[in-house]
């Protein structure tokens, strides 16, 4: 419960499990609705001090959930056993192996170690992952560097390949922010990787990279991309240029938009046997068009429906922090909706945004039709307002806190014997704004 906190934050607990009021090991999903339920408690322009808190406790529950559950490889060699009796002659011995196995019990010596060993062997990626993993579990071994600057020298020292780009992607599904700047902000200038390699890596940075609007790094990769187009099967150069091009298009006046109209026009060769690329394109530029003349749209709406348009999969995240900003101050999400309602280029934005919600959006409480009407009958009996416009802010509240979805209200109370339940179904019904607020806010659950 949202309650367990005193409001005093001196008093609050130094754990960021204790203090989201949930068990270390659960699922992130229940860290999201935990901090939901605190945010609503300390709103930041009511309680910014408390807020602070609970979105501080809030990262270090994921990031900590995150990497719990990893475990650092054992780099440990398996040599196969073959059918002839004789014994074959063990493998020598790899001397990281031997640092690995003091991380154990002197962590800080293993460290000195393999930063030694890394820089006797600057082209082998070992040292730079095992260090990579030493930070990621003990960070205050080194005050100067962080796991990222290590996993970024063992891309570049794996040409972008190996482990270190697997450990790389679940880096950027974790924290997209840290993933794209700082030491991976030119990745895909690596030299000797391959073209393929870059490519591979491009792609995985383009999407979190729109979502955050970080189009330097996605001008960088393009280029670098460009750069190596002719090591690459034209089908796989044509698929990401579009892609490129389609979140470029929602960015009219950015030269990335030009450069990759001129980029396509070298291209144009492929229109026939690859016309699906084509037609995408010209979807997502109309798309784009739409989602330009709608700047009555709550920025974080317009975000989401901006990538799910694009092709990114970052949408449901971008959903998530809507939600979060709706579950906050449903009263101000009411009114934004509303606002956004009245310019009729709108409405299509925010179709859209409920077609989404309806992938991400929580199951509500499944109460009987007799509980639905009694609880309808008791917020009435409170709320005695007879204009429903005057009534929709406290009505939402109801609904969120009750975790009642505003069509279940309307079949239950349709068939009430009273006036005033039936009266209130027939609003409710007629009120897309207040329905589109209830999905937005309890999105953040999933």
């Amino acid at each position: 419960m949202a309650d367990h906190l005193p409001d005093d934050p001196r008093q609050w607990p130094a754990d960021p499990f204790r203090v989201l009021g949930v068990e270390p090991g659960v699922a992130e999903a229940d860290i999201r609705r935990a901090y939901t339920r605190l945010i609503r408690r300390f709103k930041p322009e009511h309680a910014p001090e408390q807020f602070r808190r609970v979105r501080e406790a809030y990262e270090q529950a994921l990031e900590m959930t995150r990497w719990g559950g990893w475990t650092p490889p054992a780099f440990t060699v398996t040599v196969q056993s073959g059918d002839e009796p004789a014994p074959r002659p063990a493998a020598p011995a790899d001397p990281q192996d031997a640092v690995w196995a003091l991380a154990a019990t002197d962590p800080a010596a293993a460290y000195s170690r393999l930063v030694e060993l890394g820089q006797a062997r600057p082209d082998d990626p070992g040292p730079a992952l095992r260090l990579y993993w030493l930070l990621a579990v003990r960070p205050g071994l080194d005050p100067d560097r962080t796991r990222h600057d290590w996993l970024a020298a063992a891309l570049t020292r794996g040409r972008l390949s190996g482990p270190a780009a697997e450990l790389y992607r679940r880096e950027v599904a974790a924290d997209p922010d840290r993933a794209l700047h700082g030491p991976y902000r030119r990745l895909t200038e690596a030299a000797d990787a391959s073209s393929h390699a870059v490519l591979q890596i491009a792609w995985r940075r383009l999407g979190p990279a729109a979502a955050g609007r970080a189009w330097m790094v996605v001008e960088d990769d393009l280029a670098a991309v460009a750069g190596r187009a002719g090591g690459l099967p034209e089908r796989d150069w044509l698929s990401y240029l579009v892609a490129v091009a389609g979140h470029a298009a929602f960015e009219v006046s950015h030269p990335l938009s030009g450069r990759c109209r001129q980029l396509l026009t070298g291209l144009r060769h492929l229109e026939l046997r690859e016309g699906w690329a084509f037609d995408l394109l010209e979807e997502r530029e109309a798309a784009a068009r739409v989602w330009g003349d709608t700047l009555w749209v709550p920025p974080l709406v317009r975000d989401a429906v901006r990538l799910a348009w694009a092709g990114a999969e970052e949408w449901r995240q971008a959903v998530r922090r809507a939600a979060a900003w709706a579950a906050a101050d449903p009263p101000e999400t009411l009114r934004a909706f509303d606002a956004a309602t009245r310019p009729a280029g709108n409405r299509r934005v925010l179709e859209g945004l409920a077609r989404l919600l309806a992938g991400v959006a929580v199951d509500p409480v499944a109460y009987p039709p007799e509980v639905v009407r009694g609880l309808a009958h008791d917020f009435l009996a409170r709320d005695t307002r007879a204009d429903y416009d005057v009534m929709r802010p406290a009505l939402l509240a109801f609904l969120l806190a009750e975790r009642l979805d505003p069509e279940e209200l309307c079949r239950a109370c349709e068939v009430d014997p009273g006036l005033r339940p039936r009266t209130l179904a027939g609003h409710v019904r007629a009120d897309a704004g207040l329905r589109l607020a209830w999905q937005t806010a309890t999105a953040g659950g999933q």
